[in-house]
């Protein structure tokens, strides 16, 4: 063998060599092609968890969790199906639905998009009957309120926004969090820990069964139930009471501080902000000159004074001999040192119950000095105020 062609053998051996070393990379020490095929042909679905219930002092439920599903689409998967029936399943009008398709189509073909949201039960296992090729539906959950009170104390959830996302690394586009009362202040309590669902899907993105056998998914973590200091029989007493008023009660358990009931009038249906009428009901409550999403029981100030005067009037009861002779001429001024307590009117002569019932400042102020600092001091004390 001449050396030319010894050179070609060479070069063809070296050749051979490389391409064998590549396969051999590519089969067995590189798994992207591997993880590639298996993309094709696997779904990974998180798994959301319900959020945990929210219960009064005596294990009344006050808020819970139903179930709710998303409708989700793949562009490039769908096939030719019934519009109609679809968006009779979905409870959306076909418009609607052709619209959502386009928008997630515009968004990404291979990516799956939220179509329609917050499907109940009853239509997600309608969907299951159907043949809809590139759509399926991810559970979700939404807050029911039983008792349909406290909407201000309890609050409201919302889906997340760009900014929320950024901040914490646990939500993602879709995600809902609490917003406002105890479903925002409690929310790393009550959101739980999110699972992973890997399924195996054909060519039509139509879901064949779970891969491995399950092996491969990650459970959800329901969200942890809480427990508040809230009665919930007078919490309705109290919204009962303030029904048609403006203002707000707070009754507080004086041995522990525990909030017994909080009652923001007017207030508002805690149901109206659930849904897919969210949106619409939440920018009508914006709208309304009575502002019912103002808490008044946090966010107004109010003078303590007369909520005081029940104090003033067990001190006199347990102190002042003759109450049942006592009279005090109002005239809607009464002085105390270099302040003056005033009314809004001159009440004229009263009894100390005509006092109570209109809760006259005047005529508490002069009683309080009748009892001085001691007696009244004492009462206070003995009531839990320190």
């Amino acid at each position: 063998m001449n050396r030319r062609a010894k050179i070609i053998s060479l070069f063809v051996i070296v050749a051979f060599a490389i391409l064998l070393l590549r396969l051999f990379q590519i089969q067995v020490l590189d798994d992207s092609y591997k993880r590639a095929a298996q993309n094709n042909v696997l779904r990974k679905e998180v798994q959301h968890p319900p959020r945990g219930e929210v219960y009064d002092r005596n294990g009344e439920l006050l808020v819970r969790s139903i179930a709710s599903y998303d409708l989700m689409a793949i562009p490039r998967d769908v096939g030719e199906f019934d519009t109609l029936a679809l968006a009779r399943i979905a409870g959306v009008t076909p418009e609607k639905l052709k619209s959502e398709l386009d928008k997630a189509a515009r968004y990404s073909r291979r990516r799956p998009s939220v179509i329609v949201k917050q499907m109940s039960l009853e239509a997600k296992l309608l969907f299951d009957e159907g043949e809809f090729s590139g759509f399926y539906t991810v559970y979700r959950t939404m807050r029911s309120y039983p008792r349909k009170m406290a909407g201000n104390l309890l609050g409201y959830i919302s889906e997340v926004d760009a900014a929320t996302i950024a901040r914490d690394d646990y939500y993602q586009t879709g995600d809902y969090r609490g917003m406002s009362g105890i479903e925002r202040t409690y929310e790393e309590v009550l959101r739980g820990e999110k699972g992973m669902k890997v399924s195996i899907v054909d060519v039509h993105g139509i879901e064949k069964g779970p891969y491995m056998d399950g092996a491969a998914d990650l459970q959800a973590i329901p969200g942890t139930a809480i427990t508040t200091s809230l009665d919930a029989r007078l919490q309705a007493l109290g919204e009962e009471l303030m029904e048609g008023k403006v203002g707000s009660i707070i009754a507080i358990e004086p041995a522990t501080g525990e909030i017994l009931v909080m009652v923001s009038s007017p207030g508002y249906d805690p149901d109206e902000l659930v849904g897919r009428d969210r949106g619409n009901n939440y920018m009508k409550l914006l709208a309304n000159p009575r502002r019912p999403l103002f808490n008044r029981g946090v966010m107004s100030r109010y003078p303590p004074g007369s909520t005081f005067k029940i104090v003033t009037m067990a001190s006199a009861l347990e102190n002042l001999p003759d109450l049942n002779d006592f009279a005090f001429d109002c005239t809607g001024y009464y002085p105390v040192g270099n302040y003056a307590v005033t009314d809004g009117s001159a009440h004229g002569v009263q009894t100390l119950s005509d006092a109570f019932a209109r809760s006259c400042n005047t005529t508490f102020a002069a009683l309080s000095q009748d009892l001085g600092y001691e007696m009244l001091g004492n009462t206070a004390e003995g009531m839990g105020f320190n």
